[in-house]
């Protein structure tokens, strides 16, 4: 929420949608200001979490919706 909230004083667009931890390598990328204008360093807090397994993802849009769709499952632990 922190990271959500700080992210709306550059521009940003608060996310209301349930947080599901992933990694995004990258999809229409529009920025409101280039980072060489941002005035501020933004930090984050490490928050500790139990991972059980690591899927790799791809996004598509199928009828105009984002759909994600798994290519691989690997278990950790």
């Amino acid at each position: 929420n922190s990271l959500d909230k700080g992210l709306s004083t550059y521009g940003f667009p608060e996310d209301k949608k349930k947080f599901t931890p992933h990694i995004t390598i990258g999809r229409e990328i529009v920025l409101p200001l280039p980072f060489d204008k941002l005035k501020e360093n933004i930090t984050v807090e490490p928050i500790p979490v139990n991972i059980d397994s690591l899927t790799l993802m791809e996004s598509t849009r199928i009828d105009g919706k984002l759909v994600y769709i798994p290519i691989y499952r690997c278990p950790l632990g």
